[in-house]
């Protein structure tokens, strides 16, 4: 009988867990990119905040071969950003194109996200330039969505650069990886930053999440010991 009261009582442990869990879920942030998912249209949004701190900046010269498009990406680190919902480390990327470019610039992609299973992606609505139309993410089953693209419909025209591309991360480190410039020909190995940590940081709404689980589980296992002695 000792058993089946102790088994009775982990049970309602767990579905009193279970419904304090689920009134405390929320709705997606509709700019958060998911592996194997797109973001159309690209939201704008407000930048990076005022008091972070640049981390690391890298300005690289691009090129074909044979050379119908080249240009210039502009890649940057950003901690304390507090429009950061993930409270982690922001990275922008901006590409110019150059007018010499015989062709447009049709995507890029960036690589080194795999391990992250959350990531928003905007454009700073403070800076000028061209818009990518749709923004997508490679699949888990792929490349552990590794890879984010910056398609831009109709190309970018020679002469032409982006809008600052923001992408906020939970990542704590950064390092140097590769990004690639696509047209009909593909312009891939262009330094730029991504985010090195394969876990990370917990999302606010997940914080919040566990935080009420956990006051409802102690609430509940104390009832229950008042009402086993």
């Amino acid at each position: 009988m000792k058993n089946r009261s102790k088994i009775r009582g982990v049970l309602g442990a767990m579905t009193g867990l279970a419904i304090c869990a689920g009134a405390t879920v929320s709705q997606a942030d509709p700019n958060t990119l998911v592996p194997g998912g797109d973001l159309f249209p690209v939201s704008s949004g407000p930048g990076i905040s005022a008091g972070a701190t640049l981390v690391a900046s890298n300005s690289v010269a691009w090129a074909s071969s044979p050379n119908s498009i080249n240009g210039t990406l502009v890649s940057e680190v950003w901690s304390g950003d507090a429009n950061n919902t993930y409270h982690g480390l922001t990275f922008t990327y901006q590409v110019f194109l150059n007018a010499s470019s015989i062709n447009g610039l049709g995507q890029f992609t960036i690589s080194s996200f795999a391990g992250f299973p959350n990531i928003d992606v905007t454009y700073d609505s403070t800076t000028p330039g061209y818009v990518p139309s749709v923004v997508s993410r490679s699949y888990l089953s792929l490349d552990g969505g590794e890879d984010v693209n910056f398609n831009f419909f109709g190309e970018m025209s020679p002469g032409l650069h982006t809008v600052v591309m923001d992408i906020d991360t939970g990542a704590s480190n950064w390092y140097v990886t590769d990004a690639s410039l696509i047209d009909h020909v593909a312009v891939p190995n262009v330094a730029t930053f991504g985010p090195t940590s394969l876990i990370p940081s917990p999302e606010p709404s997940t914080i919040g999440l566990m935080s009420t689980a956990g006051v409802c589980m102690l609430a509940y296992l104390r009832r229950w010991n008042r009402r086993g002695r």
